[in-house]
């Protein structure tokens, strides 16, 4: 039997004892080189471009000498107005990396040693960046699209005279998370989720029309919502009622795997993800998905990259300060 990619040694090229033996100028270089990769860690400035900057080593800034802008290498990006050192944010981007299912805010504080609310804002915030840097090109080929919903338990009554038919009750945070997974000669290589809802045949063609090109193989299940996708593509149905697999290999299999890993970080992880917030969860298990066969060590990278190429969102500037952050989905990408 084959081994898992995970127990072998390529997928560990990355360990917390690497990061906790670094010097401070090592930890520093890493974040110079992922925040300005062009230049290999020579700072540019962020307000003008200008990439002519001194150092003011006393502080760890730079200065522009065009237009005098002093900046350090997290600012204008999730890292702006850290107070730790950048060696535990790096311990924290790897914890975060190496979790295959997700990690909570709970987990990631008490393994950091860092403040409830600081691990649950970055972890938003790095969930963030991997949604708004995602690839969201056309699909094409073989596509599998599929739904689930969350946020429908209801909580039985004790007595059964008193308990309600919990599929029609009135659910305020009941959502359905669609996903596109286009395949790969082995298994998916590209994911792409949206929120909605419900399952409705509006939502279904907005988002796959959105998600695919014109010459795409649809596979999908026997849902009534599905149907209407036969207009614009070849569509394969596969009805789970009988066979997970059809003949022809219609199926839905790399749909429901992203769905079995969502399952996992929804109940095993963070247990209630509110509606807001739903998006972003859903979009890092897509990311880890995509990247299920790299190294925890390019993971990590990638994820720092793409934290550098996003700016905090004004809502989540002050969120330590207060006990709420309402409407913090949106984003600003960084110059």
């Amino acid at each position: 039997m084959a081994q898992h990619f995970l127990l072998s040694s390529a997928a560990k090229t990355l360990s917390l004892m690497d990061i906790m033996a670094m010097t401070d100028d090592a930890a520093w270089r890493i974040m110079r080189e992922a925040r300005w990769p062009e230049t290999e860690g020579e700072p540019v400035c962020p307000r003008c471009g200008a990439d002519a900057c001194w150092s003011i080593r006393s502080r760890r800034q730079f200065r522009c000498k065009a237009c005098r802008h002093t900046f350090s290498v997290t600012s204008g990006t999730v890292f702006d107005g850290r107070k730790l050192p950048i060696r535990t944010y790096l311990l924290a981007v790897l914890i975060f990396a190496n979790a295959a299912k997700g990690l909570s805010a709970l987990q990631l504080s008490k393994d950091v040693g860092m403040h409830y609310r600081t691990a649950y804002r970055l972890g938003q915030l790095l969930r963030q960046s991997l949604l708004s840097t995602r690839d969201e090109s056309p699909m094409q080929g073989d596509v599998e699209v599929d739904g689930a919903y969350t946020g429908s338990y209801v909580r039985p009554a004790n007595r059964k005279q008193d308990r309600e038919d919990r599929r029609s009750a009135d659910l305020p945070n009941k959502r359905c998370v669609l996903v596109l997974r286009q395949r790969g000669e082995r298994g998916a290589v590209r994911t792409l989720t949206d929120v909605v809802r419900s399952e409705t045949t509006e939502e279904i063609v907005d988002f796959v029309t959105g998600g695919t090109s014109a010459r795409t193989t649809i596979h999908a299940d026997e849902a009534p919502a599905y149907d209407a996708l036969a207009a614009w593509y070849d569509i394969k149905r596969v009805n789970h009622s009988v066979e997970y697999s059809g003949e022809n290999g219609e199926n839905t299999n790399q749909a429901e795997s992203y769905f079995s890993r969502f399952r996992r970080l929804q109940i095993g992880q963070v247990h209630h993800v509110a509606p807001e917030y739903l998006r972003e969860y859903a979009g890092e298990i897509a990311y880890r998905e995509d990247t299920r066969r790299w190294s925890n060590g390019d993971i990590f990278r990638d994820v720092i990259a793409r934290a550098f190429r996003t700016a905090v969102p004004a809502a989540w500037r002050n969120y330590g300060r207060r006990a709420s952050c309402s409407g913090a989905s949106g984003l600003a990408v960084a110059a």
